[in-house]
């Protein structure tokens, strides 16, 4: 079977991605996102950043401890 893959934005870039990728879910901010992710059940949870997150986290590591931080609740 073929899988479903939506893609769900956030940052300052997201509406660009969306607007490329023509489908998906743009959401404010990372709680939103996995907010949205959890309730559609799909079962597998890619967090592939499109784009630098300056404007959501201070780098990387920021960024990965954020998402452990939310899927751990």
């Amino acid at each position: 079977a073929k899988e479903h893959v939506t893609p769900v934005f956030i940052g300052e870039c997201s509406q660009l991605l969306y607007e490329n990728v023509k489908k998906g879910f743009i959401a404010h901010d990372l709680r939103e996102a996995l907010t949205w992710i959890t309730s559609h059940k799909s079962g597998i949870l890619l967090f592939s950043p499109g784009c630098s997150s300056f404007d959501m986290f201070r780098n990387y590591c920021h960024r990965g401890e954020a998402f452990m931080e939310e899927i751990e609740h």
